[in-house]
């Protein structure tokens, strides 16, 4: 939820409380029980069981007790792109 000025408008952007360390738009690393390896930004970080990231176009559901999750960069404002090595 945002502040509004008297005419409606957001006066500054809401801030995002980080969740056990984790907030949305953090790179991570993904290590899956099948030993499946994903690198990609965080989507949901609301509940601890429940991290997700997508990758080519699908969601994947990541639970850092079962799997591997290690964060590559911390969301910083700036805009990283990934490529094909």
């Amino acid at each position: 939820m945002t502040n509004v000025n008297k005419y409606g408008f957001p006066r500054s952007q809401a801030k995002q409380k980080p969740f056990g360390g984790w907030k949305t738009g953090d790179i991570v690393l993904l290590i899956t029980k099948k030993r499946e390896i994903y690198v990609n930004r965080l989507l949901a970080t609301n509940n601890p069981s429940a991290f997700e990231i997508r990758v080519k176009g699908k969601r994947i559901k990541a639970n850092p007790k079962t799997n591997t999750l290690i964060k590559v960069f911390a969301k910083d404002g700036y805009s990283y792109a990934f490529s094909e090595v």
